[in-house]
């Protein structure tokens, strides 16, 4: 398909998703909602106190959210009455009840305030949702004189909101919509949602996209293998993972590769973001270490 022909299809796909599906009611927002990951953003009585700390709170609260990330406060956490990822953390409200007004201009800039975000990178810890940066290509350290391939779903319109809020199939409520998901998560066979995929896509299938996102799989773990390994010293977490790129025992190289390892992870979708940019990022992470550390191979 030409580039051409590809906006053509995107348009009229961005213009289906807009105008050619009913409005849910209320009660239908609620039940979707409830299988999204907000749902789960301080679900506990423990989350909900280490959830409201300055460290978490921005994005894991919705009283975090207005005022540190929309009004770009300084955090004063923990907040009072603080609720989680809830209809008012994104929608202005009128007597107490969300209205469908955004508290931002679009979908995509109500995601991108927490889904576009370094948390905290230090030797301890790597916090990092990258998710908007992974659409736009700008996600990773460059490695190499050549620049990574974007890829074109860095170019559709309603960004995020173009394949997480597109309409499920009939009769289906555990994908689109705002349940943010393409594809079903919980008990039952996993559930697909092609409709902001088809326009470009035509034969798309959830087979073929596992698939490539076994490739990419791949690349992780010949990634992780050329990485300096962290041991910890907590019994709970007793499974090897590689360095943090601020450990100060990296080389400047292994720091930046181990950056753009930790953000292909911390994305977790995989590839499916920006599959040409990502598998570019990897392999030049890979190409870079074999040749600047090649004695390091962890098995």
């Amino acid at each position: 398909m030409t580039r051409l022909k590809w906006m053509i299809a995107l348009s009229f796909s961005i213009t289906a998703l807009s105008v050619g599906a009913a409005t849910p009611k209320r009660w239908q927002i609620k039940r979707q909602w409830r299988l999204s990951a907000h749902a789960d953003s301080m679900n506990t009585k423990k989350e909900r106190i280490r959830m409201n700390t300055p460290e978490c709170a921005h994005c894991h609260t919705a009283q975090g959210y207005w005022h540190e990330i929309l009004d770009r406060g300084i955090s004063e956490a923990p907040y009072k009455k603080a609720v989680g990822i809830t209809c008012i953390a994104c929608h202005e409200t009128e007597k107490g009840r969300a209205t469908p007004a955004l508290r931002v201009g679009d979908v995509a800039s109500a995601c991108s305030g927490c889904h576009d975000i370094l948390v905290k990178n230090d030797e301890s810890l790597f916090s990092s949702c990258p998710q908007g940066s992974m659409l736009k290509g700008k996600a990773g350290a460059q490695l190499g004189r050549k620049n990574y391939r974007i890829g074109a779903h860095s170019q559709i319109e309603k960004k995020c909101a173009g394949c997480h809020m597109a309409p499920p199939p009939k009769g289906e409520h555990r994908v689109g919509g705002h349940t943010f998901r393409v594809i079903s998560k919980g008990k039952g066979p996993r559930i697909f949602n092609p409709t902001g995929c088809v326009a470009c896509h035509d034969d798309i299938t959830y087979e073929w996209v596992k698939q490539s996102q076994e490739e990419v799989k791949a690349l992780i773990k010949t990634l992780e293998k050329l990485l300096p390994i962290h041991h910890s010293e907590d019994p709970e977490k007793t499974e090897p993972r590689p360095k943090y790129p601020q450990d100060p025992s990296l080389t400047p190289i292994q720091s930046q590769a181990a950056f753009n390892y930790w953000e292909v992870v911390k994305d977790g979708t995989f590839g499916v973001h920006n599959p040409v940019y990502i598998r570019d990022l990897l392999n030049a992470s890979i190409r870079a270490l074999k040749k600047n550390h090649p004695s390091v191979q962890n098995h």
